[in-house]
């Protein structure tokens, strides 16, 4: 895929109606925006092209090629199904553009990124599925799951405010733009996965998940109450999850055109990357400090602790088991940890190659390609397993998990029944020890092969979030004694998306 960017200032063309919100924010951080009412109009001028509703003319193939091939940022609210047929064919993304649903306030981003379009999914709409899966103390009693009817009265929600949904989307125009700015630079993936141009049957897209949860509960309040609801916005934690994903797909040994599942004679690789320099779980800064106490809440000196992200999985199902997983890397059982910057860091390796025979763009010449990516992996605190907790060996998914290893090791005992999280564990004589900034890193590579075809995956997250609270500060139910104590809540998330390893045109 060739482009041409003509700007990158902070300019937008607007098509349609907008939510207030939305513009607010773009205004505020310096955008530009003119309303246009042709879709044939000049747009040289503007960096980005945004649509809502009626696609105004956008929704012809030729046109709309034109502007992704020009370098466009192209946002899509309320898109129709003929507008995202034609920009799956506009674009050629192994990703099927026509399954995704975008809203009002929560658009389809798609942007032309090192000779390949990223497809930013819709900040998710869903309310997650949370809950309070155990409490426990340090008098001996072990952490119980609670009943169902319990849980339930946790009180967790993915509907930010407008304001920061909208906060949300102009990051990701803002990071649009500086890639666009970057893209004559040598792409950042060194890797040898990309054929060249001279290729005809391969496909590439990076996509990107965005998760956005509030957590509007306090494990204690500053009266000593145990999971109350929080009083005002500023008490919430706020996460954004990130998740970018790059997609390479290959149709070997024989042309996929006109094929079925059943009589296609080749084989077709798919290999995900999971993007370690871009991918990330953050708390940001919108949220409540995660340090809470009535004597003090000093890092490393306080009171209690909350949340402390302990664990997260980023998992690929295959629900019909239509592919074959090749490879996974890194393999958990191959790690080394590193304790030698004072911290412990546990260290692995991606190493993949892998000879593929391809069609030319003629589609009657073939050539042999070497694929290969390789990369030393690295993770402060967190070691890394292959599925989670409760997906080990499965065959139907994919994907990694990063599990907390310093003071108390999670995957060795996930529901906190020893008193490995309390003896020492997180704690000094009278405080909760700093732990690590909550800034997870996403990292590696999965591998599978099949027949050509359309597939449905389901990409899920989960994520512990663990609150501490030492002996000194007492709370009402502890009868004058004071405990230490833990709360740990589990968010879970799932998106399903389309790969369309069917058309190759």
């Amino acid at each position: 895929m060739s482009t041409t960017t003509t700007t990158t200032n902070k300019s937008i063309a607007l098509f349609g109606s907008f939510t207030e919100e939305f513009s607010s924010e773009l205004r505020k951080d310096g955008f530009e925006l003119v309303q246009n009412t042709e879709a044939k109009s000049d747009l040289s001028d503007y960096a980005i092209v945004a649509v809502s509703g009626v696609e105004n003319g956008f929704d012809h193939h030729a046109h709309l090629a034109d502007i992704l091939k020009a370098g466009k940022i192209l946002v899509a609210f309320e898109p129709s199904e003929d507008f995202l047929a034609v920009l799956h064919s506009a674009t050629k993304t192994p990703i099927d553009l026509t399954k995704i649903e975008a809203t009002g306030d929560r658009p389809l981003i798609i942007h032309p990124e090192h000779g390949a379009f990223r497809v930013i999914l819709p900040v998710t709409d869903s309310t997650p599925s949370i809950e309070l899966v155990g409490t426990g103390s340090d008098d001996g009693s072990q952490v119980e799951v609670l009943e169902e009817e319990i849980k339930n009265q946790v009180g967790f929600t993915s509907e930010s405010t407008p304001t920061t949904r909208a906060d949300v989307i102009v990051k990701f125009l803002n990071d649009a733009l500086d890639s666009i700015t970057q893209s004559d630079k040598e792409p950042r993936d060194t890797n040898n996965l990309d054929p060249g141009n001279d290729v005809a049957f391969y496909k590439h897209s990076i996509l990107t998940f965005a998760f956005l949860g509030i957590m509007n509960m306090l494990a204690w309040n500053r009266d000593g109450q145990e999971n109350v609801p929080s009083t005002d916005a500023s008490q919430n934690q706020v996460y954004l999850m990130t998740w970018n994903i790059s997609v390479y797909a290959y149709a070997t040994n024989a042309n996929p055109t006109g094929a079925t599942p059943e009589n296609y004679k080749g084989t077709i690789y798919t290999y995900m990357i999971h993007d370690n320099a871009t991918s990330s779980l953050v708390r940001t800064p919108a949220g409540a400090p995660r340090w809470y106490g009535p004597f003090s809440s000093e890092p490393g000196k306080s009171n209690a602790a909350f949340y402390f992200v302990d664990y997260l999985e980023y998992l690929v199902k295959d629900p019909e088991s239509k592919l074959r997983k090749v490879t996974e890397q890194p393999v958990s059982s191959q790690g080394q940890r590193d304790d030698s910057n004072g911290f412990p860091t546990y260290r692995y390796n991606i190493s993949q190659k892998q000879n593929m025979t391809l069609f030319r763009k003629n589609q009657n010449q073939t050539f042999v390609f070497s694929a290969e990516i390789e990369k030393p992996v690295a993770f402060p605190y967190f070691e890394l397993h292959n599925g989670g907790t409760e997906t080990q060996g499965s065959v139907i998914t994919s994907g990694f998990s990063l599990a907390y290893n310093d003071y108390y090791n999670y995957w060795a005992d996930p529901k906190y029944s020893t008193s490995a999280w309390w003896d020492p564990g997180v704690y000094t004589d009278s405080a909760v020890k700093r732990l690590p900034d909550d800034n997870h890193r996403l990292d590696g590579l999965t591998v599978y092969s099949s027949s050509v075809g359309s597939f449905f995956l389901d990409f899920t997250v989960a994520w512990n979030m663990a609150s501490f609270k030492d002996r000194h500060w007492v709370l009402p139910q502890e009868n004058g004694t004071g405990r230490r104590r833990i709360l740990v809540y589990r968010h879970a998330e799932q998106r399903g998306i389309g790969l369309d390893l069917e058309n190759w045109g």
